[in-house]
C-alpha cells in the first residue's frame, strides 16, 4: 500500500457470498473476529483491515503518510487487489466516516453503506477534544490538568507530544488521561486500577492507538470544518443508519447527515455507541439482511 505502511488484511465467511467489507473505529482500533458478530458470516464474503498504524498494520502507530486520504485510497486498492466488482460497506463509529468518505470519492465502488455511532469530524464534533464542548467540567479539568496554559490553544497537539514521546515526563499520565476523557464521551468513568490493568496488559497496543488516535485529532482528523458533510452529496449507495439513542454525540451527527443526505433510513435504537451492543448487533444484522436480499433479487 506504501513504501512506510504494510496494511494487514483477511477475508472470512462464504467466498460465493456478496462482498462486505468492515471498517473498524478509531482513530487507532482496529478490526476483530468479534466485529463478524454483527453479520452472518455463512452468507457474507467477508473483507477486513487494520487501517494505517492501527492492530496488526506495521509500523504500529506509525504516523507518517497517514490520513484520510491515504485510508481511502489504501480500501480501493485493496478492493482492487481482491478483485472485488463492488461491496457494500459497514462503518461502527470511525468507521462511518471512512466509509462514508469512501463512498463519496469511489460511489461506483459501494453497494450500500450501513454505519452506527456516528461521528461526522465537523468544526462542532472536534470542539469536544479541542475546547471540551458537550464534556462534563470535570471530565475537561482533569483532562487538561496536564498543560501548561499555553498550551491550551491546541489540546489536541500537546497531548500528542507527551503520547509520542515516551521520554515525556508527562508520557504516561497522557496516556491516562486521554483514555478516561475518551471513555468520558461515552459517559464512562475508567478507574485508575482498570487503566493500569490495560497498559499492563497491552502497553505497545495501547500507545500505537493513541498515537493514531491524538495525530488524527491534532490535524482535525485531516477534514474541514464541515466534516465528512461536504462531500456526502456525492454517495449514490442507499445508506441506512443504526444509533444509539444514549449516544449523543452520535445522534447528533446522525440527525446532520439527515439533513444533507435526506435519503438515509436512519432508525434510532435504546442504546449507547458501541455496535456491539445487543440492541445495535440485532438492528444491523437486520439491515445487512435487507441489503442482502435486495442484491438478490436486483431491487
Amino acid at each position: 500500500m506504501s513504501s512506510r505502511h504494510s496494511l494487514r488484511w483477511w477475508t472470512s465467511g462464504n467466498p460465493d457470498g456478496p462482498h462486505l467489507l468492515i471498517l473498524h473505529g478509531g482513530p487507532g482500533g482496529r478490526s476483530s473476529v468479534r466485529h463478524r458478530a454483527l453479520t452472518d458470516p455463512a452468507r457474507w464474503h467477508i473483507t477486513q483491515f487494520d487501517q494505517r498504524g492501527c492492530g496488526e498494520s506495521e509500523p504500529r502507530g506509525g504516523c507518517h503518510d497517514n490520513g484520510m486520504d491515504q485510508t481511502v485510497l489504501d480500501i480501493e486498492r485493496l478492493r482492487e487487489h481482491l478483485r472485488v466488482p463492488s461491496w457494500a460497506v459497514l462503518g461502527p463509529s470511525w468507521g462511518s466516516t471512512v466509509a462514508l468518505a469512501y463512498a463519496a470519492r469511489f460511489p461506483d465502488a459501494v453497494d450500500a453503506l450501513v454505519l452506527t455511532g456516528l461521528f461526522m469530524g465537523t468544526r462542532a464534533e472536534k470542539a469536544f477534544i479541542r475546547e471540551g464542548a458537550g464534556a462534563r467540567p470535570p471530565a475537561w479539568s482533569q483532562f487538561t490538568a496536564l498543560l501548561d496554559p499555553s498550551e491550551m490553544r491546541d489540546v489536541p497537539s500537546a497531548y500528542r507530544e507527551r503520547i509520542h514521546d515516551a521520554t515525556h515526563p508527562q508520557h504516561d499520565p497522557a496516556l491516562r488521561g486521554w483514555m478516561a476523557y475518551d471513555a468520558a464521551r461515552s459517559g464512562i468513568t475508567l478507574r485508575p486500577e482498570r487503566v493500569n490493568t490495560w497498559l499492563d496488559r497491552d502497553r505497545d497496543g495501547i500507545v500505537g492507538s493513541l498515537k493514531i488516535e491524538s495525530h488524527y485529532a491534532a490535524h482535525g482528523y485531516f477534514l474541514p470544518d464541515e466534516g465528512i458533510l461536504g462531500e456526502v452529496n456525492r454517495v449514490k449507495a442507499p445508506v441506512l443508519v443504526i444509533q444509539g439513542r444514549r449516544d449523543t454525540f452520535g445522534l447528533n451527527a446522525a440527525h446532520a447527515l439527515a439533513e444533507v443526505l435526506p435519503g438515509i433510513d436512519l432508525k434510532v435504537v435504546n442504546a449507547g455507541h458501541s455496535a456491539l451492543e445487543e440492541g445495535i448487533r440485532g438492528e444491523i444484522r437486520k439491515a445487512l439482511e435487507g441489503v442482502r436480499d435486495r442484491a438478490a433479487t436486483g431491487a
